[in-house]
């Protein structure tokens, strides 16, 4: 890939997270890779910093979905002039961020594929959540999965182009509730677990990705919480027996090299949790992969 065409963004909202932070992850990882010596071109457009930060979780649970469906708006608007032009690096606060990213990114490209490296599904409903937030809920958005909820189906209305089931693959998947897992085999949604990676090695896994999207452009979403737990303290919902970082290191560094790759999302990163900045450490360990393949 052209590494002149990458570029940085950034999007600071932890709208749809439990805790308040990541929306600080953003900028708290573009300082740690300045400090590493990382170069990374950074969009100078007007409004390429989405900021919802006033939006407090406190606030009740209609007035947080208005906010997320301004922010959504405004997201999928934003995103696709720049990918008309760039490459994107997209580093977002939580992962209710990439469900607008993506709405986007599908009108752009035709057929486009979602690599979804998370510890957790992401795909319920706010009738399934066990929590109402809505990172746990991007998939089921893209793929269109219903809900009465009226905010819901606005949400729904601004999907023009929406996720085909085919075209997605989960890569970590080890948190899920029942629901989730129905929706996941009523769509024949393809899984490859943190098993299957140490097992097969991520090299391995990456060529079988490959094969079974052929030839399409690709969205890599990269949550952190893929990695173990104790790589990553610094998220909201960190989850045991996660990939290794070497592994995590290869996946990202062959995704970045691969000439179909058109965007590349590290989310969930909250500054706020990193005491000992155990988990930027290791986030500046991947990016280095990561950018080594451009």
């Amino acid at each position: 890939m052209e590494s002149s065409r990458w570029k940085t963004l950034w999007v600071e909202s932890d709208l749809g997270a439990g805790m308040r932070g990541a929306s600080l992850g953003p900028s708290a990882l573009l300082l740690h890779a300045l400090n590493h010596q990382i170069t990374l071109p950074c969009l100078t457009y007007p409004d390429v910093r989405w900021n919802y930060q006033e939006l407090s979780l406190t606030f009740p649970l209609e007035r947080r979905w208005q906010g997320y469906s301004s922010l959504f708006q405004t997201l999928k608007k934003g995103v696709q002039p720049l990918l008309q032009d760039y490459l994107l690096w997209i580093f977002s606060g939580d992962h209710s961020c990439a469900a607008p990213l993506i709405a986007g990114a599908l009108e752009v490209y035709n057929n486009l594929g979602v690599i979804w490296i998370d510890a957790h599904a992401d795909l319920h409903t706010p009738a399934t959540s066990p929590s109402g937030n809505p990172h746990g809920m991007p998939l089921a958005l893209l793929l269109k999965e219903n809900d009465p909820l009226s905010e819901w189906q606005q949400l729904l209305q601004q999907i023009t182009v929406p996720l085909t089931p085919k075209n997605l693959v989960y890569v970590a998947l080890r948190s899920y509730e029942s629901e989730e897992m129905e929706r996941i085999a009523r769509l024949g949604i393809k899984v490859f677990s943190v098993e299957d990676v140490r097992w097969h090695s991520p090299a391995t896994i990456v060529e079988k990705i490959l094969s079974y999207l052929g030839d399409v452009p690709l969205y890599i979403s990269f949550d952190i919480d893929c990695l173990d737990a104790s790589l990553v303290p610094a998220t909201g919902t960190p989850v045991a027996n996660g990939l290794y970082l070497e592994h995590a290191e290869v996946l990202l560094h062959l995704f970045a090299r691969y000439p179909n790759t058109k965007v590349i999302e590290i989310t969930e990163f909250n500054p706020l949790l990193d005491e000992k900045e155990t988990t930027s450490s290791h986030l500046i360990q991947l990016l280095k992969a990561a950018m080594t393949a451009r």
